[in-house]
């Protein structure tokens, strides 16, 4: 199992790995009767906890989740709530209800060990806050599976994903696994550094 993250020894120890897990817990997917709501409300309305202050508007459930229409989503919508392995129901319905769909994400690749040919690394907000600032939680963290089986090489720059994304909640051995897995079509690689939480000036090509 991989959960070495050389760009941020302390990521998370829930980070992904390709052994069947000896737990098992997987909500249904609730249908998608979501309507434009603000996150906020609908974590609420729930009962989970909110971890960022977000009034995202679901309009991205306007677009049909198919590989022509993917849904734009991002790690601050998936990871506006606060994770509690104690509750019967795991995820909030408007996160539930994105799993199987077409999304589309943007983000920065955060690699376990390998820094070519990558065959699966985990997206993320910011590689400003993986590197120097708080590790990201559990639910901030998007396990993606390249399209092509030899991979691609490692880039700071920012990327576009575009994939299907699949939400689960497993365990192995007491460590929580990756509860979001995006299998690419295909991942873009931007000319920008375009991280919101690096400070103005920052030289990516200096400090990783």
């Amino acid at each position: 199992m991989r959960r070495i993250f050389p760009l941020a020894l302390l990521v998370f120890a829930a980070c992904s790995g390709d052994q069947t897990p000896a737990i098992v817990k997987a909500e249904t997917p609730v249908p998608d009767t979501t309507t434009a709501q603000s996150a906020a409300d609908l974590l609420q309305a729930e009962g989970f906890e909110l971890f960022r202050d977000v009034d995202i508007q679901l309009s991205a459930f306007d677009h049909a989740g198919t590989s022509a229409d993917p849904i734009p989503i991002d790690v601050d919508v998936l990871g506006a709530w606060i994770f509690d392995e104690e509750k019967t129901t795991a995820f909030p319905s408007f996160v539930q209800s994105l799993h199987g769909r077409k999304v589309f994400m943007k983000g920065f690749m955060l690699p376990d060990v390998d820094f070519e040919h990558i065959t699966q690394f985990h997206l993320v907000r910011s590689l400003w806050g993986c590197c120097f600032g708080a590790p990201p939680r559990v639910n901030e963290l998007i396990r993606v599976t390249a399209p092509d089986p030899g991979g691609i090489d490692y880039s700071y720059n920012t990327l576009e994903v575009v994939g299907t994304l699949e939400v689960v909640f497993e365990m192995e051995d007491g460590i929580i696994e990756d509860l979001y897995r995006l299998k690419a079509e295909s991942i873009t690689v931007l000319d920008e550094f375009d991280d919101p939480e690096a400070p103005t000036g920052f030289d990516p090509a200096a400090a990783f």
